[in-house]
Parts: C-alpha cells; structure tokens; sequence
C-alpha cells in the first residue's frame, strides 16, 4: 500500500505516470496495476479545494477495494513511520491533546502532506482492515 497521486492512479491504461517521482511511489509507483495499491493521497488541488467529505468517500471506495482483496486471502503491506521519525516529527502522528500515537501509517506524511484529520481517517479505515485479515504482523523495514 502506497500514497499516489490521484492523477496517476486513475489514468487511463497503458498511459504513463505523471507524478510519483518520490517516496513509496517511486519505487511502487510502476507496479501500480499488478503488485502495488496505491490510495490518492496527492491531488492537484488541495483536500481544502476538495472537500473532506468526497475525500472521505474516495477513500472509503478505495479501502473497500482492499478490503475484498484480504476476504480472498491476499495480503496488505502498510508502512509505518521510523522511530526518528516518529520522534522528529510527532504532530504527524500524537493527538496534540492527549499526546498518544493515534496514526500508525506513513501515508500522506511525505509530499503530499495530507492534514491530521485525512491522516486519522485513513487510520480509522486501517483499522477496519484488520477486521479482514487472517494475520496481523510487522515485517523488516527495508531502505535503498
């Protein structure tokens, strides 16, 4: 599972990417139709242009696609953010609040900068996930 842009991700077959030159989609980013899932995290536009709400409904279409992808017994990889980064950049990740972890992912804290509440959403929607895998697990961190 990866950040894409929106404009990558609903491109027409067989035409190239446009954005995607970093992070999880430069690496993803080619196996985007086969191996890879990216969910829109980039846009042209800002979330504020667009709207939290049919962000929102965007995302519940592209989770769900997940979620029948695990009721078939296929796997989703989420990334996770480092321990430095988890202590270089806690508003990413802790309630300003109560100062607890509340986003365990690292989709949308790269280039696209998705706002907080995007963040926590997508959490939400992580965590709804978990309700459809056979197995819950953290793989070896791997970098270039």
């Amino acid at each position: 599972l990866f950040g894409d842009h929106f404009e990558d991700k609903y491109r027409l077959t067989g035409a190239k990417r446009k954005y995607g030159a970093s992070g999880q989609a430069k690496i993803l980013g080619r196996y985007d139709k086969t191996l890879g899932y990216g969910i829109s995290t980039g846009f042209k536009l800002s979330i504020n242009h667009i709207g939290f709400d049919k962000w929102a409904e965007l995302m519940l279409t592209e989770f769900y696609i997940l979620q029948q992808h695990l009721k078939l017994g296929g796997d989703v990889i989420i990334p996770i953010p480092s321990y430095q980064e988890l202590r270089s950049k806690s508003y990413l990740y802790f309630h300003n609040k109560t100062g607890k972890q509340v986003i365990n992912h690292s989709l949308g804290s790269g280039n696209s900068s998705l706002p907080f509440e995007c963040r926590l959403f997508i959490q939400q929607q992580i965590d709804i996930l978990k309700q459809y895998s056979q197995e819950i697990r953290t793989v070896q961190l791997f970098l270039d």
